[in-house]
């Protein structure tokens, strides 16, 4: 049985190890399998849902009526510029019959929202855009060009505002069901500011954000095929565009990911040598900063979700890749590494424990035996539901949401609840609740031939 075991994890190991080179070669697919299509993509013959009543969802960033309760939701420019005149709705000769109501209003509630003067709305070639007539510049929404791109949690919509030279002035984040903990990650670290004076007319490399690598990626992308595209049609008459120079931006890690992901390789490695003893003092310590910094610092936990990316429209970072398979390995070839000892959420409810009398812990209602159960058909429904297109379901991973500290978020308070319940209920989230986790327990199961219902 042991030679057997082996052979399952190097079968098992060669697979993964095979499956993260793939996709890092050849990149994610298209789209996913989409079955439930809750991400519209629009093309010159769709009328846009309209955002900005009274009834849109809050989510970081997005415009809406209301104010935003974030100070980071409305960062978009820090000057503003002068007011001028509307001219009115023009329609160009290149039009085709849209509904141009629909976009009108849709934009011209975007520009108030961002501090963008008034301007007409026009179709070229039935694509929407904003036309400033006094200093001839062009503004684009990416909800009206199609697009297969995905950031972590599925579709995102921006707004492109590029002057009569054809430089973007500013890439505006417009609505998404990205962790909220993550775009004000990319917003506080000047994610969007690289963007500024970048000419449509040739490459450029731009900083990732750590921590927020899908999320950055993702962005960068969308703007170049929307920007592309408008190339081709759209903007032709506006801005100078030269097209025989090729317009891309790729955002991409600096090289502090290589310290970031040294310093987690090591905390696999120390968890998972025999070598040098493992006491409680030296366990405390690898917790304790897993928790600062994977956690407070780096904000970047392993999730079931990554797997799953590649096949969503998705790409995986090297960074995250080079996570994933160190944490799936963990699996394979130790006990589970990650949640034994890594997971910063995890870790953050084992330290809450070990200060908690444990006089006020009870056993949990429910039998180990169900509480296994549950975990593992929550686990599959989740898996099921985000690769059939309900990509909001990503965000149902607790830890970016403690990590990010928006005290006052829903997504804070339901996370930071789950670890005060742990104090009753030890590790209630990882048992019962965590899909990451189930994953994990089945990946090393399977490579030890132990898998059972």
């Amino acid at each position: 049985m042991h030679f057997f075991s082996y052979y399952i994890r190097i079968i098992l190991t060669t697979i993964v190890v095979g499956f993260f080179l793939f996709f890092w070669i050849k990149g994610p697919f298209l789209s996913g399998i989409n079955f439930i299509d809750n991400e519209l993509v629009f093309s010159e013959y769709s009328i846009p849902k309209i955002i900005g009543s009274k009834k849109e969802t809050k989510s970081f960033g997005t415009i809406k009526t209301e104010e935003s309760s974030h100070s980071y939701g409305n960062r978009l420019l820090s000057k503003k510029q002068n007011k001028i005149k509307s001219t009115g709705l023009i329609n160009s000769k290149a039009s085709v019959n849209v509904d141009i109501s629909a976009f009108k209003e849709q934009f011209e509630t975007h520009l108030k929202k961002v501090n963008l003067p008034k301007a007409s709305i026009i179709t070229v070639l039935g694509k929407p855009l904003a036309l400033f007539k006094k200093d001839k510049s062009v503004y684009l929404e990416t909800s009206v060009y199609p697009h297969h791109i995905r950031g972590y949690a599925g579709k995102i919509d921006l707004g492109i505002h590029l002057n009569k030279y054809g430089e973007i002035q500013e890439v505006y984040h417009l609505k998404s069901d990205e962790t909220e903990s993550y775009l004000k990650k990319i917003v506080n670290k000047g994610y969007f500011d690289q963007y500024k004076n970048i000419s449509i007319n040739k490459e450029t490399n731009l900083d990732a954000i750590t921590g927020a690598t899908i999320t950055s990626e993702a962005i960068a992308k969308i703007v170049t095929v929307v920007v592309e595209e408008a190339k081709a049609s759209t903007i032709l008459n506006y801005v100078d565009v030269n097209d025989d120079e090729a317009f891309s931006i790729n955002a991409k890690l600096n090289k502090w990911w290589i310290l970031h992901i040294s310093l987690i390789g090591f905390f696999f490695l120390f968890n998972f040598q025999n070598k040098f003893k493992k006491t409680k003092n030296s366990v405390l310590i690898v917790n304790v900063l897993s928790v600062l910094y994977i956690g407070f610092f780096l904000n970047n936990s392993f999730t079931y979700v990554t797997f799953i990316h590649p096949f969503v429209g998705t790409s995986i970072s090297m960074f995250v890749g080079i996570y994933a398979l160190l944490t799936i390995l963990g699996s394979i070839w130790g006990k589970n590494l990650y949640c034994k000892f890594i997971c910063p959420y995890g870790n953050a409810q084992k330290l809450l424990l070990k200060i908690t009398p444990t006089k006020w812990q009870t056993k949990f209602f429910i039998p180990n035996k169900w509480v296994k159960r549950i975990r593992d058909v929550l686990a599959i429904i989740l898996i099921v539901g985000v690769l059939i297109g309900l990509r909001n379901w990503n965000n149902y991973e607790l830890f970016p949401d403690l990590f990010g500290m928006e005290f006052f978020s829903s997504g804070f308070i339901v996370s930071f609840g789950i670890v005060l319940i742990n104090i009753k209920y030890p590790l209630i989230w990882c048992r019962m609740l965590c899909p990451t986790g189930a994953v994990l327990d089945a990946v090393h199961k399977v490579s030890n031939n132990k898998l059972k219902w």
